[in-house]
């Protein structure tokens, strides 16, 4: 059976507490126990993720592998420095401000928060949201941001200032990736395990409008149109069809 990635521009029909946990308030860590958190040169990194900076100076990126967060120099092509978050990071996005990053670690159940500044990371504070966080969509204003909580059919809203969690709100099995309209009223998510891509107002969490896709799974990043109208969402689809060019253009 074949494997054949698809592409689709969507029409947007755009018609649980946690305790904040900063770094300030967490247990300070021990000189060995900081060191022994540190991956080594020769451990893999494993990147899985990238967020590149406003200007396109730098870039973070998420390493799986190494459980930690890198801050590279594009121009460079140099690593400037590395910092340990969490368990198993997956996703990595950064907010309107242009300098703090936002990082799902899956297996941890967290979203870490980093500060990027004159080429150093820090780590802010963590917020616990429950197992298996993925995609991150930050609101365009405020201090909003959307995750896939993709073990409990959920997303979650969080104050990524506050290092809160706002509301969970269930929008269907397996919720990895979404995206938020320019406006930031409405919130696209890929439902995989239900094979429809779903938008949601972002004020009542009640769905707006779903697009089923017929044996689509595996949803990726989705990726909003600047004008609000489309969003772009890459998925993987089970056939037995030929991959040829033909095919791919006809969506199959």
């Amino acid at each position: 059976m074949a494997f054949l990635g698809c592409v689709a521009a969507l029409v947007l029909a755009w018609g649980a507490n946690a305790k904040p946990q900063t770094e300030e308030s967490a247990k300070p860590a021990t000189e060995k126990e900081t060191r022994s958190n540190q991956p080594s040169e020769e451990q893999d990194r494993s990147p899985v993720d990238v967020a590149l900076s406003p200007d396109g100076s730098w870039l973070v990126t998420a390493n799986e592998t190494s459980d930690s967060v890198s801050l590279v120099d594009v121009r460079a092509q140099k690593v400037l420095a590395e910092i340990p978050v969490e368990d198993h990071p997956s996703f990595i996005t950064l907010c309107p401000d242009g300098h703090t990053a936002l990082v799902s670690c899956g297996y941890a159940g967290k979203i870490v928060v980093l500060n990027v500044a004159d080429g150093q990371l820090e780590r802010l504070g963590t917020i616990p949201v429950g197992f298996d966080p993925c995609g991150i969509a930050v609101a365009p204003k405020g201090n909003s941001a959307f995750i896939g909580l993709t073990a409990t059919g959920e997303v979650a809203e969080v104050n990524w200032k506050s290092f809160e969690v706002v509301r969970k709100f269930e929008v269907g099995a397996w919720p990895r990736y979404l995206a938020l309209s320019p406006d930031g009223k409405r919130l696209m998510v890929g439902i995989a395990g239900e094979s429809k891509v779903v938008t949601f107002d972002v004020t009542t969490g009640k769905p707006l409008h779903e697009n089923p896709m017929t044996g689509a799974i595996n949803f990726g990043h989705i990726q909003s149109s600047s004008d609000g109208q489309y969003a772009y969402v890459p998925w993987m689809v089970y056939r037995s069809n030929p991959i040829s060019v033909r095919n791919i253009r006809l969506g199959w």
